[in-house]
């Protein structure tokens, strides 16, 4: 019983990681397209909040691999 919800667990954790990925790519394909990006804490990109230097971070990341 314990073993397999650990599996469970595991999976929740890999999907929601997947997950963030796609949002980062998202965010970074909104920032390319010059789309208008908004927040209360700073700008931030319409769909998920994220903070506009965290995704510019990850699109240094991505492109440099």
């Amino acid at each position: 019983m314990e073993h397999s919800l650990l599996n469970m667990v595991t999976l929740v954790l890999e999907l929601g990681l997947q997950l963030r990925a796609c949002f980062f790519l998202l965010e970074s394909l909104v920032l390319k397209l010059g789309l208008p990006t908004r927040g209360s804490h700073g700008p931030t990109t319409r769909k998920t909040g994220l903070s506009n230097q965290a995704v510019l971070v990850a699109k240094a990341h991505i492109e440099s691999h």
